[in-house]
């Protein structure tokens, strides 16, 4: 759907004014929280510069926002991070998926600006979604989409909490999500980390609004090297009636190295 500019220019303002509210309260960017192929971060630390990472990846089940999609896909991401100076960093990700079982496959171009702030990151995001199959799930959706983010996180202790808030242009419909992780070490090489999330939205999937799923996530970052880990992990995904109910309980492994 086309917004007029003065409507779209009122969303991007609200957006950018809760972006305002986070930064006075604290958060997170939870950029991604959603399951499958982008909730598995990379172990790595890419802390020392202007670096690339590759990463490739396993999914048993493709899970966006609460939304399954696609059984058994696989996918490929190369990242940038640009270090600006000491507090703002710019990344840039194209990112492709193709489904193992069925004709499916996706495109996606992420950009987002993070600004740390002592033990606090506020992101700016930025997300072009393409569907070469002109669908996206089961044959439901736009052959495009573009979507606006705005995020926080902040260590509270052994926690790391994070907020999110996504705008989809096409849909014209906001996506909200709160996310709790909790790392531990196990060895110089081994890092565990349980995460909840729960998503909330309003005319996001449909002309409705409210809470739309929780998930749970165990995954393991076992660092082989200084720039190559290993991450698999196991998940369960729970739906609301707006998302049919489902009981999802799947996992994956991603693969990535730094240069």
């Amino acid at each position: 759907m086309l917004l007029p500019p003065l409507a779209l220019g009122f969303r991007l303002l609200a957006l950018f004014g809760l972006w305002g509210m986070l930064v006075l309260s604290g958060g997170r960017d939870s950029y991604g929280g959603e399951l499958g192929s982008e909730i598995v971060e990379s172990g790595v630390d890419t802390s020392s510069g202007n670096e690339f990472e590759w990463s490739v990846g396993y999914d048993s089940h493709y899970i966006f926002r609460g939304e399954f999609l696609q059984y058994s896909t696989f996918w490929t991401e190369l990242s940038y991070e640009w270090e600006i100076n000491d507090t703002l960093s710019l990344g840039v990700t194209p990112w492709f998926l193709q489904s193992a079982i069925a004709d499916y496959d996706e495109w996606n171009f992420l950009v987002d600006l993070t600004a740390t702030l002592g033990e606090t990151e506020f992101t700016l995001g930025y997300a072009g979604f393409w569907y070469p199959r002109g669908d996206v799930g089961a044959g439901v959706g736009e052959g495009s989409e573009h979507e606006f983010s705005v995020g926080a996180s902040r260590s509270l202790g052994p926690l790391t909490v994070g907020v999110l808030s996504a705008w989809n242009y096409n849909r014209d419909g906001f996506y909200y999500e709160l996310s709790v992780e909790y790392e531990r070490e196990l060895s110089d090489s081994l890092m565990l980390t349980p995460m909840v999330t729960s998503g909330w939205d309003h005319k996001y999937y449909d002309n409705g609004g409210g809470w739309n799923h929780m998930a749970f996530l165990l995954k393991v970052d076992w660092a082989v090297s200084s720039r190559l880990t290993v991450s698999p992990y196991v998940a369960e995904n729970i739906t609301s009636a707006r998302l049919e109910n489902r009981n999802d309980f799947f996992g994956g492994i991603q693969i990535a190295m730094e240069f």
